[in-house]
């Protein structure tokens, strides 16, 4: 698929069945900058497979008319390589697309997306999984790693905490989350399709990789928070007590361990003991609460914390409770989206950190980025956007 666009253009049709290209490239991304209201940006988000439908309508039908007009065997033909391998472009072109909404979302749109448009959540997830799988078993791909997620593993609703887990801690996850439930019935797909039959007769080969919370440059979650802490004359909110441990995973860890894991799935003797397997992933980033996180990654720029959360975590539980019922109350008239929920105030206040010795057995993970290195990257990067942040925020207060 690289070469089809980064090489020379040889075939006369290349240039027509690139047409929509553009339009999924450029156009609708400048539509999304444009757009400056986020009930709008979520309805785009649902419409968003509905224009892909049918640009792919149109670039298909174009093709028939050209098999008709030419009078070509399409079953041997260039013309017929050139449309699986647009095929191919397109379903990981679309897929691209789904990737992005969630990664570069602030995190309040995020979850106004999972609380306001399950649906859309669930299609996003599993039904471009799915699709990517039947990708595999046509174009012969025989490994298919699954970036999956810790919150398919939990914190459950009440809370429970685990402490250095790994693949084989008993654990009760319950979460009706609609993030985390996708991500698990997704994870569950992948898995379940370990052994499918590829259609040259070769055998697909899956496993998932669990990630901690990433953090490192460009996060947009860390971002978020900075623009809070400048709002809050450079003193984080403190959102998760200091007692609720989790172990982030630098960014370029985790993209060191989908490397490792690719390279295992090429020799036989180690893809058998990897395949139909999940794996936790995580790093040697010491233990401390997400807030604590952000605060370690900025105190030498001269940035502070909170030391309390702004209220009890049982009262501030029920508070979230109370504007879930308002949410829901004031539904028929208008759209309500709390700014926090009890799923969130569960997810930042548990206990919840794993350890990555499965993964370092079966396929030889070890963390490729010290947790020095990590921090010394990050804020870097943090220290390059302040200016631009408090720039951006002035402007928006005038």
């Amino acid at each position: 698929m690289g070469p089809y666009f980064a090489g020379n253009i040889s075939h006369s049709f290349e240039p027509l069945l690139s047409l929509y290209f553009p339009l999924q490239c450029f156009v609708l991304p400048l539509v999304v900058v444009l757009i400056d209201r986020e009930d709008l940006l979520t309805y785009l988000y649902a419409l968003l497979p509905t224009l892909d439908f049918v640009l792919w309508v149109f670039t298909k039908t174009f093709l028939i008319l050209v098999y008709c007009f030419v009078s070509i065997d399409f079953q041997t033909s260039e013309l017929h390589r050139l449309f699986q391998r647009h095929c191919l472009f397109h379903l990981c072109l679309s897929l691209h697309h789904a990737q992005h909404i969630r990664v570069n979302l602030p995190f309040k749109q995020i979850t106004k997306i999972s609380l306001t448009s399950p649906t859309l959540e669930t299609g996003i997830t599993i039904g471009c999984t799915q699709m990517l799988l039947e990708a595999c078993a046509r174009g012969n791909v025989q490994h298919f790693i699954y970036t999956s997620s810790i919150e398919v593993a939990g914190p459950n609703c009440k809370g429970d905490p685990i402490f250095n887990g790994d693949e084989d801690t008993p654990y009760e996850s319950t979460s009706r989350f609609p993030y985390a439930q996708s991500k698990r019935l997704a994870e569950e797909s992948v898995l379940k399709a370990d052994g499918q039959m590829l259609k040259d007769g070769g055998m697909l080969v899956t496993c998932a990789l669990r990630s901690m919370y990433i953090f490192g440059e460009g996060c947009p979650f860390l971002q978020g928070h900075l623009d809070k802490c400048l709002l809050n004359k450079n003193i984080y909110l403190r959102f998760s007590r200091k007692e609720a441990l989790v172990n982030p995973v630098y960014v370029g860890n985790i993209a060191w361990a989908h490397v490792q894991v690719a390279k295992a799935l090429q020799v036989p003797q180690k893809a058998r003991h990897i395949r139909g397997q999940y794996y936790y992933i995580s790093d040697d980033t010491p233990h401390m609460s997400y807030a604590d996180l952000n605060y370690e990654l900025t105190k030498e720029l001269g940035f502070g914390i909170e030391p309390w959360l702004p209220m009890p975590l049982t009262m501030l539980y029920y508070f979230s409770l109370l504007l879930e019922i308002v949410s829901f109350m004031l539904r028929p008239f208008v759209r309500y989206i709390p700014s926090t929920n009890r799923h969130l105030v569960t997810l930042l206040n548990t206990p919840f950190t794993f350890s990555y010795r499965k993964a370092q057995r079966d396929f030889g993970y070890v963390p490729r980025y010290t947790w020095e290195e990590a921090k010394r990257y990050t804020s870097q990067w943090i220290a390059s956007i302040v200016p631009q942040r408090r720039e951006y925020l002035k402007s928006k207060k005038a």
